[in-house]
Protein backbone atom coordinates (compact mmCIF):
# COMPACT_ATOMS: atom_id res chain seq x y z
CA UNK A 1 0.00 0.00 0.00
CA UNK A 2 3.11 2.60 0.84
CA UNK A 3 3.98 1.86 -2.54
CA UNK A 4 1.37 2.65 -4.45
CA UNK A 5 0.92 5.90 -2.28
CA UNK A 6 4.82 6.88 -3.27
CA UNK A 7 3.86 6.40 -6.66
CA UNK A 8 0.69 8.66 -6.64
CA UNK A 9 2.67 11.67 -4.71
CA UNK A 10 5.26 10.79 -7.41
CA UNK A 11 2.35 10.56 -10.69
CA UNK A 12 1.22 14.43 -8.53
CA UNK A 13 4.54 16.55 -8.44
CA UNK A 14 5.11 15.67 -11.83
CA UNK A 15 1.79 16.65 -13.15
CA UNK A 16 2.36 19.77 -10.74
CA UNK A 17 5.66 20.72 -12.64
CA UNK A 18 4.73 20.10 -16.11
CA UNK A 19 1.86 22.00 -15.34
CA UNK A 20 3.50 25.26 -13.69
CA UNK A 21 5.92 25.12 -16.96
CA UNK A 22 3.12 25.16 -19.23
CA UNK A 23 2.24 28.71 -17.05
CA UNK A 24 5.41 29.74 -17.49
CA UNK A 25 5.41 29.32 -21.12
CA UNK A 26 2.21 30.80 -21.88
CA UNK A 27 3.55 33.67 -19.62
CA UNK A 28 6.60 34.86 -21.32
CA UNK A 29 6.70 38.60 -19.76
CA UNK A 30 6.60 37.77 -16.31
CA UNK A 31 9.88 38.84 -15.15
CA UNK A 32 12.55 37.14 -13.02
CA UNK A 33 11.82 39.86 -10.22
CA UNK A 34 8.47 38.65 -9.91
CA UNK A 35 9.20 35.14 -10.29
CA UNK A 36 11.79 35.31 -7.54
CA UNK A 37 8.56 37.14 -5.22
CA UNK A 38 6.14 33.89 -6.50
CA UNK A 39 9.16 31.87 -5.50
CA UNK A 40 7.71 32.61 -1.66
CA UNK A 41 4.89 31.44 -1.91
CA UNK A 42 3.57 28.00 -1.06
CA UNK A 43 3.86 25.01 -3.30
CA UNK A 44 3.78 26.86 -5.96
CA UNK A 45 6.84 28.60 -4.95
CA UNK A 46 8.28 26.07 -3.75
CA UNK A 47 8.22 23.95 -7.03
CA UNK A 48 9.23 26.95 -9.07
CA UNK A 49 12.20 27.46 -7.31
CA UNK A 50 13.27 23.53 -8.27
CA UNK A 51 12.75 24.61 -12.28
CA UNK A 52 15.70 24.28 -15.10
CA UNK A 53 15.85 26.87 -17.77
CA UNK A 54 16.08 24.01 -19.43
CA UNK A 55 12.56 22.62 -18.57
CA UNK A 56 11.04 26.10 -18.96
CA UNK A 57 12.86 26.23 -22.21
CA UNK A 58 11.41 22.74 -23.79
CA UNK A 59 8.08 22.84 -21.83
CA UNK A 60 8.96 19.42 -20.50
CA UNK A 61 10.22 18.45 -16.86
CA UNK A 62 13.68 17.17 -16.23
CA UNK A 63 13.28 13.45 -15.54
CA UNK A 64 16.83 13.95 -13.98
CA UNK A 65 15.00 15.67 -10.86
CA UNK A 66 13.06 14.31 -8.18
CA UNK A 67 9.61 15.47 -8.47
CA UNK A 68 9.35 15.01 -5.04
CA UNK A 69 12.23 16.86 -3.73
CA UNK A 70 13.41 19.25 -6.44
CA UNK A 71 17.02 17.65 -5.82
CA UNK A 72 19.19 16.50 -9.17
CA UNK A 73 19.73 13.24 -10.05
CA UNK A 74 23.27 13.52 -10.35
CA UNK A 75 23.81 10.17 -12.37
CA UNK A 76 20.26 9.94 -14.29
CA UNK A 77 21.93 13.51 -15.25
CA UNK A 78 25.85 12.03 -16.53
CA UNK A 79 24.38 9.53 -18.67
CA UNK A 80 22.21 12.05 -20.15
CA UNK A 81 25.17 13.97 -21.24
CA UNK A 82 27.08 10.82 -22.19
CA UNK A 83 24.33 10.24 -24.65
CA UNK A 84 24.59 13.68 -26.28
CA UNK A 85 28.44 13.21 -26.45
CA UNK A 86 27.81 9.81 -28.27
CA UNK A 87 24.88 11.34 -30.66
CA UNK A 88 27.69 14.37 -31.23
CA UNK A 89 30.16 11.80 -32.26
CA UNK A 90 27.66 9.54 -34.10
CA UNK A 91 26.75 12.90 -36.43
CA UNK A 92 30.04 13.85 -36.72
CA UNK A 93 32.16 13.36 -40.47
CA UNK A 94 35.36 12.93 -38.79
CA UNK A 95 36.60 12.25 -35.17
CA UNK A 96 36.24 15.29 -32.41
CA UNK A 97 38.54 16.50 -29.78
CA UNK A 98 36.94 17.36 -26.25
CA UNK A 99 36.71 20.79 -27.13
CA UNK A 100 35.05 20.04 -30.45
CA UNK A 101 32.27 17.70 -28.28
CA UNK A 102 31.80 21.27 -26.01
CA UNK A 103 31.30 23.20 -29.22
CA UNK A 104 28.36 20.95 -30.57
CA UNK A 105 26.44 19.98 -26.79
CA UNK A 106 27.42 22.51 -24.44
CA UNK A 107 29.52 22.01 -21.23
CA UNK A 108 33.11 22.99 -20.45
CA UNK A 109 36.15 20.97 -22.52
CA UNK A 110 36.78 19.69 -19.23
CA UNK A 111 33.45 18.35 -18.87
CA UNK A 112 33.57 16.59 -22.36
CA UNK A 113 36.92 15.54 -21.74
CA UNK A 114 35.56 13.39 -18.67
CA UNK A 115 32.79 12.33 -19.99
CA UNK A 116 35.09 11.43 -23.73
CA UNK A 117 37.17 9.13 -21.02
CA UNK A 118 34.66 7.62 -19.29
CA UNK A 119 32.97 6.57 -22.57
CA UNK A 120 36.29 5.36 -23.95
CA UNK A 121 36.53 3.46 -21.10
CA UNK A 122 33.37 1.55 -21.49
CA UNK A 123 33.94 1.08 -25.06
CA UNK A 124 31.11 3.22 -26.07
CA UNK A 125 33.59 5.28 -27.64
CA UNK A 126 37.12 5.07 -29.05
CA UNK A 127 40.41 6.88 -28.84
CA UNK A 128 42.01 8.05 -31.85
CA UNK A 129 45.48 10.07 -32.48
CA UNK A 130 45.14 12.73 -35.10
CA UNK A 131 48.87 14.26 -34.85
CA UNK A 132 49.42 15.44 -31.05
CA UNK A 133 45.58 16.07 -30.59
CA UNK A 134 43.40 13.11 -29.05
CA UNK A 135 40.01 12.25 -30.61
CA UNK A 136 37.62 10.22 -30.12
CA UNK A 137 34.81 8.21 -32.12
CA UNK A 138 31.37 6.25 -31.39
CA UNK A 139 31.55 2.65 -31.27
Amino acid sequence: MVLALSDIATTICRAERAAIINILRAKPDVSLSDLRLLRLRGRFGEILGTLTIREVWSGVPDETIDPITGEPDKLARRQRYDDEVIAALQEAAAPLSAEEVAERIGGSSQDARIALQRLARERRARRTLAGRATKYVAT
